[in-house]
């Protein structure tokens, strides 16, 4: 359960970025290796109840509000703020093949809105999506 996350592909590379806990795994499907990432802040894994027969995680925050491939590198809008930009999301780019993390952009707040969701659209520009609005934002 503290896996939870989205699994996406590009490539020879499978992805699983984790919400709730402070890792992600890559699978190399021409190599078949398997190699493991860590997000750039660490966490303890949360906490597993159980109740009523079920489970749930015990007020576990979430790391990442999206994540999202192109070529060898990995996108992540994160859920964990800058201490001078608290209010705002932070964008971090990993390598795939190393699992290193390359840079990171403070995502502007637009509409009075965070962004929720990315995607790549060509070498230097990225589109988020913020409520109801797309934006198109160009990386340096």
């Amino acid at each position: 359960m503290i896996y939870e996350g989205k699994l996406l592909q590009e490539g020879k590379f499978v992805v699983h970025t984790s919400y709730f806990a402070d890792h992600w795994f890559v699978f190399n499907t021409v190599s078949g290796e398997l190699k493991v990432g860590s997000y750039r802040y660490e966490f303890e894994n949360p906490k597993v109840l159980e109740l009523g027969g079920g489970v749930m995680l015990d007020n576990a925050p979430e790391l990442i509000a999206d994540a999202f491939l192109y070529g060898p590198k990995l996108f992540v809008i994160s859920n964990v703020g800058e201490k001078e930009y608290p209010e705002q999301r932070v964008l971090d780019i990993y390598d795939l093949e190393t699992t290193n993390y390359i840079k990171s952009y403070i995502l502007p707040k637009l509409q009075d809105s965070a962004p929720s969701e990315g995607f790549y659209i060509e070498s230097d520009r990225i589109g988020l999506r913020y409520e109801d609005y797309l934006y198109f934002l160009q990386l340096e």
